[in-house]
């Protein structure tokens, strides 16, 4: 099918949900294949494969084009847009079909210059319609940044600084939004419920109206008092749910909140079981500590209170497998040598190296009496990252009107069950300024109703209560919902 006689079929990407066929793929005036050169017909690309070699040359006049048929392939109808200058294809991965329905094209390839042009063709509506957006600046080189290697990544792509890259982020975006006079950030205060006119409304008939929210009750911590903050626009940025399980990575404030929030308030929620385990954090009587995959990256081996290498015989890519069969490879060494760690050894490297690239983990572990360069790190799997939450589309809107969720507390259908390491930062980067855009370009006046008061309860709480509650829920998470 196509409208070329050399469009062949094995361009042929699948049947939509809809029935009707969709393909994908590029057609270009010469095609240069290792040095071999060839006509101008169409090479293919699928969700499933990817036809067009490494290191191929698309020599002028090269064309992306995707189409589709409702007929079972009798009539065709094609999107096309032209790739400028002269590109060799570096990598036509695989597409990628989100949770969500969106369909995602990846391009990768450099002119003769060096300078990398990466494309993604984008679809929302199951490859219906198209967008080709550039990802790359085409001014950058694609030497320029250093990347490292990560569990499941088939080459070095992941930029990093130091063992603290999300901390660099943070840091930088907060010291940008305490420059702006219009922004004002407030600590020690925590919400508690988001505000709908349904659940909040004094008007009794506002539950007839399409679920909606605009705002949040917030505790101040500083004097107990809950106050009600109103907004046309509410954007849930609040973590993941690591706080739940008995051992984890994530700071104690990842108690689920967010999600909670949401729930009660009746937004749609997705795969809320899709918890990642990390395979290292710190053993230690002082707590849980990320230990960063970037050791394994840059060569830290596993091995067992033996002294054995038990990934080598689990996966071909030891150390660096997966996250869920890294973490049960662990477990399952625990078992079998009746030991509560195992333990990971980058002592290998030079001891000023290991300070260099990794300053905060090496200075967490010196403290505790660790020292890395010397003597492997006891670790363990732990609770890591959430991959549901709140379900998402592509501007970061939920199932409920005028709220947002970005980051860990979402679910954008990007990471599946199992998401591959530092994926997360790029999530949360990219939906965190495409919700934040879209929230502000609407000019809309929106409804905001009286609202019920908050009832101040004033009965004492037992804190040695709250404590065995919080034990009981995170036993029972850690051991029937855990790992294995």
């Amino acid at each position: 099918p196509g409208s070329s006689p050399r469009e062949k079929y094995d361009r042929f990407a699948g049947i939509m949900p809809d029935g009707s066929y969709l393909c994908a793929g590029t057609v270009g005036w010469e095609v240069w294949e290792e040095g071999k050169r060839g006509e101008a017909e169409a090479k293919g690309l699928s969700v499933t494969r990817h036809p067009i070699k490494k290191n191929s040359v698309i020599v002028g006049g090269h064309k992306l084009f995707v189409q589709r048929s409702t007929d079972q392939g009798k009539t065709w109808d094609r999107q096309e847009w032209t790739v400028p200058d002269i590109h060799h294809i570096t990598a036509f991965p695989r597409s990628t079909r989100l949770l969500n329905g969106t369909i995602l094209i990846p391009i990768y390839s450099k002119d003769a210059t060096g300078y990398r042009h990466n494309f993604v063709w984008i679809s929302s509506d199951e490859g219906y319609n198209w967008h080709l957006i550039p990802t790359t600046n085409k001014n950058t080189k694609t030497n320029d940044l250093e990347r490292v290697s990560e569990g499941a990544h088939s080459r070095p792509r992941v930029l990093y600084h130091a063992d603290k890259t999300g901390n660099a982020i943070h840091k930088a975006a907060l010291d940008y939004l305490q420059a702006q006079p219009n922004v004002q950030i407030l600590t020690s205060h925590m919400a508690i419920d988001l505000l709908t006119f349904s659940h909040h409304s004094t008007a009794s008939t506002d539950i007839y109206k399409k679920p909606a929210c605009f705002g949040a009750m917030v505790l101040d911590k500083n004097n107990n008092s809950v106050e009600a903050f109103l907004a046309s626009k509410t954007i849930l940025a609040s973590g993941g749910i690591g706080q739940l399980f008995l051992h984890t990575t994530n700071p104690k404030e990842a108690t689920g909140d967010g999600i909670a929030m949401a729930w009660r308030a009746g937004a749609r929620c997705f795969n809320l079981h899709y918890i990642q385990f990390h395979p290292t954090a710190l053993f230690h009587e002082s707590g849980r500590f990320l230990i960063s995959e970037a050791l394994r990256g840059e060569g830290a081996k596993l091995y067992d209170v033996n002294g054995k290498d038990f990934m080598k015989n689990i996966h071909t890519s030891n150390a660096l497998a997966p996250r869920d069969i890294v973490s049960r490879g662990i477990h399952q060494a625990l078992i079998k040598t009746n030991h509560p760690c195992v333990y990971l050894d980058i002592s290998h490297k030079k001891p000023k190296w290991i300070k260099n690239r990794f300053p905060n983990i090496y200075n967490h572990c010196i403290n505790i009496g660790v020292d890395i360069t010397t003597t492997p790190i006891p670790v363990v799997p732990a609770a890591h990252y959430s991959c549901g939450g709140i379900g998402v589309d592509l501007y970061g809107k939920t199932s409920l009107k005028r709220l947002y969720a970005i980051g860990e507390v979402s679910c954008t259908g990007v990471h599946g069950a199992n998401r591959l390491a530092s994926t997360s930062l790029l999530e949360c980067l990219v939906w965190g300024y495409i919700a934040g855009k879209n929230a502000t370009n609407n000019k809309n006046n929106y409804s905001i109703p009286k609202i019920t008061s908050w009832i101040q309860e004033k009965e004492d709480i037992d804190p040695a209560l709250i404590s065995q509650d919080w034990l009981t829920i995170k036993n029972t998470m850690w051991n029937y919902v855990g790992l294995v």
